[in-house]
């Protein structure tokens, strides 16, 4: 999981998720913490409350980077209507957006679902330096450290 270092601002942290903003970068981490949902209602509320975050923030001019490196991956045919639904809200609006994951087969299914949702054009991969560098993050400019 990614974390932001000390010149972020955190604006949502919650079961699921944890949104910083770095002003300097105006970029958007968004970090998927390893709790499961529960429940669809469950996911629909987080994802809600993650998307209210991000317009409050605004989207337009910035950059988004989506850690997904900490959460099981799922596939149940719930899950799939409900992400199908909310990835899209998510990725909509930003200037450029990443989405970091921790295996090649996380990014071939996330590929694909970025793709068949129609909606942003996504970076995705499992490499974070090269992931910086697809946001236009000059190396050394912006300091993330893992933390599990």
């Amino acid at each position: 999981m990614v974390a932001p270092m000390a010149w972020t601002r955190t604006i949502a942290d919650g079961r699921y998720f944890r949104i910083d903003h770095d002003p300097e970068a105006d970029m958007c981490l968004m970090t998927r913490t390893p709790a499961a949902f529960e429940t669809i209602d469950a996911l629909d509320r987080a994802f809600d409350d993650a998307c209210a975050a991000l317009d409050r923030l605004g989207r337009a001019d910035r950059r988004l980077l989506v850690d997904m490196r900490a959460v099981q991956g799922r596939n149940d045919e719930a899950f799939e209507v409900a992400m199908r639904r909310h990835r899209p809200r998510v990725l909509a609006g930003f200037e450029r957006v990443a989405i970091l994951v921790r295996s090649a087969v996380g990014v071939l299914q996330l590929s694909r679902h970025v793709r068949e949702d129609g909606g942003a054009d996504a970076v995705i991969g499992s490499d974070l330096g090269a992931i910086l560098r697809e946001l236009g993050v000059a190396a050394g400019s912006l300091e993330l450290r893992d933390v599990g």
